[in-house]
């Protein structure tokens, strides 16, 4: 397979360029250049920049050819692409600040030489160079994007074309797309091989993925094919441990090179062989006979432990439980995750010290470091430090020079974006906010007298402006929801906080009071959100791997604290917010348990955050829950807009199942919004008792739209019409498209996706059970005989159980006639509670018993 050949693809003009050759991302880290996260200059990374540009212009673009930068190797690879990417996206996220750079080359063909026009949209700083001259160049560094109009001088026959792609961030993104104007152009490629060789080796990397994508006990990696493959070499199987899909580690934890000819599958390492709990990508490259390599695909899963709950225990004996798991090995915070074990490592040894235990002074030590660093989410860190200084502050179990370091760590800080001194922190996320403002007031508590190291002044005047903030977060929440509404990840964040408060605040003070009233409300929507343990609702913020796989949520750990469900854990992850709930003295309501399991039907309405900078009052959400499923959604609220991380609906099937649909933008795991995470364009969407609809418009090149339908999770599936139909255990699922779809039937999400390439579309996607249906084949007959009248880009639907629905962008969204959004909804009201927006009052029947909760106060 020695030499190149040139794989070659005209370009259409208008179209994006998706053939290159691809080196990187390199990333070096530059924390001690970096001010903060919100503002990032230049100038101190220009010399950064130019190393990299020089660098990338000495090489020689071809496949497998070696490129070096930042003391890194990487190869020229395809960049491989499918008719739904046009952006060309690479990102790395962390907690340090990180110069990235990736290199991109085509060369493009002119029919006769001349003036050619390009359109180009790119994230952070780009150079392009044409033809071996300068034709681009813009210069910018951060969050921050734009789209250009440049023209290149390209000769007759082939033009070399590099792109260079560098930017700064702690959540650092390198990306672009180019788009030629002008017509007479076509791209090649260097490529090992030969054509038809080359050709079948690509149709083969097509057909690879993983029978499961969770792994525990003695699961074994079972790597699938679809159908035989065709190339006659070896393939190489190599499993890294990775966050996101990055490599954690140079060498691999496990590698096997073996010939697949019959596609029969290939069982590969099984969870003993890997060094630890968490993320692994499975990385598959081919290998000629000449020993020449051909860098394939990745795949990632998890491998996860989990531990079974006691069937019934009460909140006390919950308590226990989880802290006698907490304290007990390193199971719960693996060594091998590195920083995240350091910064959480400080909620360990507080368990292990209210069980009577000897602490790990290194693992507090090492939690000190993170925040000294003030690395970001040291406000998460932060939050245990405090508790465990102030818990035994006055006690013998930590040593003086211990203490010293503590309370050293805590007057040093910066409490907020208005103190000097460099950061990687994030703080004006809604959960940061809380973490930030309360940790401040709290600190000063602590230290009234002394004199606060960054800021200057001393804990007096910390306590004022921490209070004054903390309160006003509270009341704004308790007045108007949160703007992370529902959030599977956040809501553990927000109530860490609001138990330090609950349990260090001063004495019978409002504050307290206030936090004490929050904490009841966010309890009381996560017991009317849940599903068998799962908050799979509509989030205003959630992350990809939690939403496609619900075992692996982040509030698991509160959820069965609070209400006993889910009754199976992942055993890799040591939740902050359930060790804080421990080691509290607060104690929910016993009524919530019983609301969070009941299998009656509930609908709750809610209207969520206040949204001053973007003209919005609140978002409503519809959540209606059955013994056997649960539908969420917004209801005709953001549509059109970017939805970063927001889920914006999805139905639940047995807490185990979620289907929905999103909108992407880029194939990447770790961008915001990802692949499955976060919505690139908002729907419409309507959330309507059993129905949830999403009615898509997008405009320009990129985003298309894809349902999350995992075929083979499902007992059985079925087509009947446009409609797709699955059943799980006694709850019944269909989705239909409007326009056509395609189901995915090979590579990393064969038989998981549905994926449609119009920009103007609706799903719909209907939930029943044997309780509300009869069997499975009574609910196909009674969705797939529904009247269902397509118009243009409307649909006319007549829900079995929601009644007459009426889609549309452009016009009102009707139900038996009715708008289905007549007027907002309130902060929060089903048969048990009761809360106008705005009101800053809401009216709890727990139990038999009415409960104010004044936010006014």
């Amino acid at each position: 397979m020695r030499g190149t050949f040139m794989s070659n693809a005209r370009v259409t003009s208008g179209e994006p360029m998706r053939q290159w050759l691809c080196a990187g991302p390199f990333e070096t880290d530059v924390s001690r250049l970096y001010v903060t996260n919100y503002e990032v200059p230049l100038e101190p990374f220009l010399p950064i920049m130019r190393e990299a540009e020089r660098q990338a212009r000495d090489c020689t673009p071809a496949e497998g050819h070696a490129v070096e930068l930042f003391g890194q190797t990487s190869s020229w690879a395809l960049k491989r692409c499918d008719p739904s990417e046009a952006k060309m996206t690479w990102a790395r996220f962390g907690e340090y600040a990180r110069f990235l750079t990736t290199c991109a080359y085509a060369r493009v063909v002119a029919d006769k030489a001349g003036t050619y026009r390009f359109r180009l949209w790119a994230a952070g700083s780009i150079v392009v160079f044409a033809g071996g001259k300068e034709s681009f160049r813009h210069e910018r560094l951060g969050r921050t994007e734009g789209e250009f109009r440049f023209e290149a001088e390209l000769g007759q026959g082939a033009n070399d074309l590099l792109v260079v792609l560098c930017n700064v961030h702690l959540h650092c993104t390198n990306s672009f797309m180019l788009i030629p104007e002008s017509d007479g152009l076509a791209t090649e490629l260097p490529l090992l091989g030969n054509p038809a060789g080359r050709e079948r080796i690509e149709a083969d990397f097509a057909k690879f993925y993983l029978r499961q994508y969770v792994m525990s006990g003695e699961d074994r990696l079972t790597l699938e094919t679809e159908g035989s493959l065709d190339a006659s070499g070896t393939w190489r199987f190599s499993v890294y441990p990775s966050v996101k899909g990055v490599k954690l580690s140079a060498a691999p934890v496990w590698s096997a090179c073996r010939r697949l000819v019959d596609g029969s599958p290939q069982e590969l390492c099984g969870c003993a062989e890997l060094s630890s709990l968490g993320e692994y990508s499975l990385y598959i490259d081919y290998e000629a006979e000449d020993g020449s390599r051909v860098e394939g695909v990745r795949l990632t899963f998890y491998r996860i432990d989990f531990i079974d709950c006691p069937k019934t225990a009460s909140f006390a004996e919950r308590k226990a439980d989880l802290m006698r798991r907490y304290a007990g090995g390193e199971a719960f915070v693996p060594s091998a995750y590195g920083t995240v074990a350091k910064r959480n490592g400080v909620y360990r040894e507080l368990i292990k010290l209210a069980l009577g235990g000897k602490p790990d002074e290194k693992a507090i030590e090492e939690t000190i470091a993170y925040i000294d660093g003030r690395y970001d989410c040291a406000d998460f860190a932060m939050h245990g430090l405090i508790r465990l200084y102030a818990r035994h502050r006055n006690g013998v179990v930590l040593p003086q020079q211990l203490l010293a370091s503590m309370k050293r760590c805590i007057l040093e800080f910066k409490y907020w974006e208005d103190e000097p001194g460099r950061s990687m922190m994030f703080t004006r996320s809604e959960n940061h906010e809380i973490l930030f403002f309360s940790a401040e007031y709290l600190a000063g508590l602590l230290f009234p007298e002394e004199n606060f190291a960054n800021s200057g002044q001393n804990g007096l005047f910390h306590i004022q402006k921490g209070k004054s903030m903390t309160e006003r977060w509270i009341k704004e929440k308790g007045t108007y929801g949160y703007m992370e509404w529902h959030s599977n990840t956040y809501y553990e964040e927000d109530l860490l906080a609001l138990l330090n408060l609950y349990d260090f605040a001063e004495s019978n003070s409002y504050l307290r009071i206030l936090a004490k009233q929050l904490i009841d409300l966010t309890v009381f929507i996560i017991a009317t959100h849940s599903h068998k343990g799962v908050m799979g609702t509509t989030h205003g913020r959630c992350y990809e791997e939690t939403v496609i796989h619900p075992e692996l949520e982040a509030m698991s750990h509160l959820n069965w604290l609070l209400f006993g469900a889910p009754k199976r854990l992942r055993a890799d992850r040591l939740s902050i917010g359930a060790a804080a709930l421990i080691d509290s003295g607060y104690e929910p309501d016993p009524a919530l348990e019983a609301i969070a399991s009941d299998e009656s039907e509930r609908l709750t309405l809610t209207r969520m955050g206040l949204f001053p900078h973007e003209g919005l009052g609140g978002v409503n959400c519809s959540t209606y829950r059955t013994k056997d499923y649960m539908v969420s959604g917004l209801v005709e609220s953001q549509a059109g807009r970017h939805g970063h991380q927001v889920q914006a609906g999805q139905v639940l099937l047995d807490g185990s199942l979620p289907v929905f649909v999103t909108c992407f933008d880029n194939k990447s795991e770790s961008t915001r919004p990802s692949y499955w995470g976060g919505q690139y364009v908002m729907p419409k969407t309507i959330a309507c008792r059993n129905v949830l609809a999403y009615v898509y418009r997008i405009d320009g090149p990129i985003g298309y739209t894809h349902c999350y339908f995992p075929f083979e999770q499902f007992d059985e599936t079925r087509d009947a019409g446009k409609w797709l139909f699955g059943r799980k255990g006694r709850a019944y699922v269909a989705a239909y498209s409007l326009k056509p779809c395609e189901r995915t039937i090979s590579g990393k999400y064969k038989n998981r996706e549905l994926i449609c390439y119009d920009k103007r579309n609706i799903w719909i996607i209907e939930a029943g059970s044997e309780a509300q249906h009869g069997s499975f084949d009574a609910f196909v007959q009674a969705v797939a005989n529904a009247r269902l009248i397509e118009a243009g880009d409307e649909v006319d639907y007549a829900s079995p159980l929601a009644g007459e629905l009426r889609l549309s962008w452009e016009r009102t969204c009707l139900r038996d006639g009715e708008p289905v959004l007549a007027d907002n909804y309130p902060l929060i009201r089903n048969e048990l509670a009761e809360s106008e927006y705005g009101s800053g009052l809401s009216e709890l029947r727990l139990g038999g018993k009415k409960r104010i909760l004044n936010f006014k106060l």
